[in-house]
């Protein structure tokens, strides 16, 4: 008995340690388990999306930390609805997201990015009272998941590309295709 309750304690500490505690949304830790079980069950190709919202510290310096916990919660829900249930939302810290999508491309990832910037710009987080609206960007890359590491490299410098270029928009990624 005492063996089948430590196995179960287990289990919920080591699913806890993979989520976010202020979204409930995956981690780093998800994120990184996410990706070898990918690379263990030979998915080919997968997209790795960054997003950032922009101008955050404005919504921290003008409402307060509470009000920016609770556009951040939202936003870890809007993306936690937005993919199905074989991907992974995580809040890697701060006020930046990855979406990571199994068994797609750079069109799909162009597109997913889009359905969330369009449902961000749409909702309204209620933070004490005020209900305040926010933008994001999102850099996209999409290849296998043994590139992971250049795919985060390109997602980030696309999503570079899109704050430098005003913000609230998708940049693809310029990463050579696997075999080029």
């Amino acid at each position: 008995m005492d063996a089948e309750r430590l196995s179960s304690e287990r289990e919920v500490l080591s699913r806890h340690a993979r989520l976010d505690d202020l979204t409930g949304a995956g981690n780093r830790r998800a994120l990184e388990q996410y990706l070898a079980d990918l690379e263990r069950d030979g998915v080919e190709s997968v997209v790795h999306i960054l997003l950032d919202v922009d101008a955050f510290k404005g919504v921290n310096d003008r409402y307060g930390h509470l009000a920016g916990d609770a556009v951040l919660v939202g936003i870890g829900r809007v993306l936690e609805r937005g993919i199905r249930p074989c991907d992974l939302a995580v809040r890697l810290g701060g006020d930046e997201f990855a979406v990571v999508i199994s068994g797609a491309d750079i069109d799909v990832a162009v597109e997913r990015a889009t359905a969330f910037l369009r449902r961000i710009d749409g909702a309204r987080f209620d933070c004490g009272g005020a209900r305040l609206a926010v933008a994001l960007s999102a850099g996209v890359a999409a290849g296998p998941p043994a590139r992971i590491r250049e795919l985060r490299a390109a997602a980030d410098a696309a999503l570079y590309r899109a704050k430098a270029g005003g913000g609230e928009r998708v940049v693809r990624s310029r990463l050579a295709r696997p075999g080029a």
